[in-house]
């Protein structure tokens, strides 16, 4: 699932991902879940 369509989106995030202190992340992670879900719901 990995690295299956990466958007220059996507990887702007992950080098965003990558500075990031780790309890910042976990709120990243939940908002783009949720936007994941808006997007599409498979």
């Amino acid at each position: 699932m990995i690295g299956a369509k990466l958007t220059p989106q996507d990887i702007a995030i992950i080098e965003l991902w990558g500075r990031m202190p780790s309890h910042k992340r976990a709120e990243a992670f939940q908002f783009l879940r949720k936007m994941r879900g808006v997007e599409s719901d498979t």
